[in-house]
């Protein structure tokens, strides 16, 4: 907004594709690469990680292990080189293996299927309202920022305010307010709550209302239904571990590690693979367009592919086969099974996600996360048959390319916006190194200024800790739960018959939409379920007009929401940091 206005006052104002390009491209940030050398660091030292017998098979590699590198605080010496090189080397290999499969997704999901893509015509109307001004869309536009303004202080202001003043607080209902203990009387094991976040509330009248109702239902199938069933028959470890009053994060993360995982993934796959061979055709024209052969583009799409499929093909592999054998050279000795278990994932996992997600980023907009536990799982499975410990291999993973769906949905964007991939791309990598060098200056000068973790910096100190719990619990095997075969299975074939009996029926049934319920938390599909209830209200009411309206209504909501939340978040930090300040 501050370059749209700069820009307008020099009476050279931005286009709708400039505005998108430096939209997108401020976000870039490695801030969290930098940040994770300096709590390797600390991994290695901790004595939680030596009371798990961990700190002898940590490699050079990984993070420096001499002390005086520690003690320094500083990336300035020879030792981090291969440790910050190798992690450099990755980022470049994740790259280009991602950005591959958003090309390849592009032509499959964007130009052939037209997929809706709803959360990117919300951006696209906000950039469109902004850059030209209409006077009807600007009136609406700015009358739901100023609603979403008043929302967002009304939520957060408060709480902040309270404690920078030194008062006690209660925590304000970020991002949800859990009204578990209200069923749990009733249904053990249940969670229930509102979502606090206005963007859940317009994903709801974005989202066409069936697929609305359809992420509800599979929400609730597994975060009332399901965990109910498993607590009141005693069903896995969750059951032993849930109590009366556990909070929803809580049960989400116990639930999906002892439950859930194995089933999800059937679920996924089903969700991805059933509408491909359902819509074969289209996924041809897709393949062909990449070949040079002849294929239908779609209405407003007119940049063609700026790789043919051999090269994009050729590309990821090329990425991704690198990543791969550089993870084996790291590990002498580790065994060919090994290279195959990280083949399968790095290229046939890979290649699975990115479909799936694609699929549920154009219908639904909610973004399907890969299960974080199934690699972890494979490689247990793997060094647990190993006749001595090997632990070094949970240290790096090769690339594991599920991020080509959101660069599919960046590609939408520009397609909506008039932006053409080339220069889009052209400036993200003249950006690339400008972002990396910021970031790793940044995070050298807060090293400099206090040691981490510290109280200058208090979430290292809360949660530095845990993590490291974690991370060794997971490498020593005593977190360790095996995905059920069988619950996989069963999961995949439901939803493959939920599927076709709606392909039969003509019923609305999406299972990307339950695929997309199913991982999402039950507070956050039951906002979206009163947007989408309150969209038909409107569309009822006011019909057409509405229609016109909602994406500028959608625009405003989360410009205002997002502006307050960076001015009271920034505050906040400035609030914390100022008694350090030496007088």
């Amino acid at each position: 907004i501050i370059f749209m206005e700069i820009t307008r006052l020099t009476g050279k104002p931005l286009t709708k594709a400039e505005s998108v390009v430096i939209l997108n491209l401020a976000g870039m940030s490695y801030f969290a690469t930098f940040l994770d050398f300096i709590y390797r660091e600390y991994f290695a030292r901790s004595e939680i990680t030596s009371a798990f017998g961990i700190t002898k098979y940590i490699p050079g590699w990984w993070v420096p292990l001499d002390e005086s590198t520690w003690l320094s605080r500083t990336f300035f010496q020879p030792s981090w080189l291969i440790p910050i090189g190798l992690t450099l080397l990755f980022i470049l290999f994740q790259l280009v293996a991602n950005l591959a499969l958003g090309l390849l997704m592009r032509e499959i999901y964007v130009v052939q299927e037209k997929l809706p893509f709803p959360m990117q015509q919300v951006g696209a109307e906000g950039i469109s309202i902004l850059v030209q001004r209409e006077e009807r869309g600007m009136d609406v536009f700015v009358i739901s920022a100023g609603f979403a303004s008043l929302y967002a202080l009304i939520l957060y202001a408060p709480t902040l305010l309270l404690r920078t003043l030194g008062y006690p607080a209660p925590a304000a209902p970020i991002p949800w307010a859990d009204l578990s203990t209200g069923i749990q009387s009733v249904l053990p094991g249940a969670s229930f709550g509102i979502a606090t976040d206005l963007l859940f509330f317009v994903g709801g009248f974005i989202i066409p209302f069936t697929v609305v109702v359809n992420i509800f239902i599979g929400s609730a199938i597994i975060g009332i239904i399901g965990n109910y069933v498993l607590v009141s028959r005693g069903i896995t470890q969750f059951a032993n571990e849930y109590y009366y009053g556990m909070p929803i994060s809580q049960i989400m993360y116990r639930s999906h590690l002892y439950a859930w995982a194995g089933p999800l993934v059937g679920v996924a796959i089903a969700a991805g693979i059933f509408p491909i061979i359902h819509r074969y055709k289209l996924f041809m024209q897709g393949i062909k367009s990449l070949t040079g052969g002849r294929a239908t583009r779609a209405e407003g799409t007119h940049e063609k592919p700026i790789l043919s499929l051999p090269v994009l093909l050729a590309v990821w592999l090329g990425a991704s086969l690198a990543s791969v054998f550089v993870v084996y050279y790291l590990f002498p000795g580790i065994g060919v099974a090994f290279l195959i278990l990280m083949l399968a994932f790095s290229i046939g996992w890979s290649l699975f996600w990115v479909l799936v997600n694609s699929r549920a980023l154009g219908i639904t907009g909610i973004e399907i996360t890969p299960p974080g536990t199934l690699l972890p799982i494979a490689k247990y499975s793997y060094i647990s048959m190993l006749p001595q410990a090997r632990y070094d291999v949970w240290f790096i993973d090769p690339v594991i390319s599920t991020g080509g769906a959101s660069w599919c949905a960046t590609f939408k964007f520009l397609d909506l916006v008039g932006c053409t991939v080339k220069s889009y791309l052209k400036t993200y990598f003249l950006m690339l190194p400008i972002a990396l060098i910021s970031a790793f200056l940044y995070v050298q000068i807060f090293w400099w200024m206090a040691p981490m973790p510290s109280v200058s910096y208090p979430n290292t100190s809360i949660y530095w800790n845990l993590n490291v719990v974690n991370q060794n619990l997971w490498m020593t095997g005593k977190i360790f739960t095996a995905f059920d075969t069988l619950w996989t299975v069963s999961a995949f074939i439901i939803t493959g018959a939920a599927y076709f009996v709606g392909v039969i029926t003509r019923l609305p049934v999406s299972v990307i939409g339950l695929a997309a319920g199913a991982n999402t938390a039950i507070p956050v599909a039951f906002t979206m379920l009163i947007g989408g209830i309150f969209g038909q209200i409107m569309n009822k009411r006011f019909g057409k007009t509405w229609g016109q309206s909602r994406m500028a209504v959608a625009a405003g909501i989360s410009l205002g929401s997002s502006i307050v939340i960076t001015v009271l978040s920034t505050a906040g930090m400035l609030a914390k940091s100022l008694w350090a300040i030496p007088y």
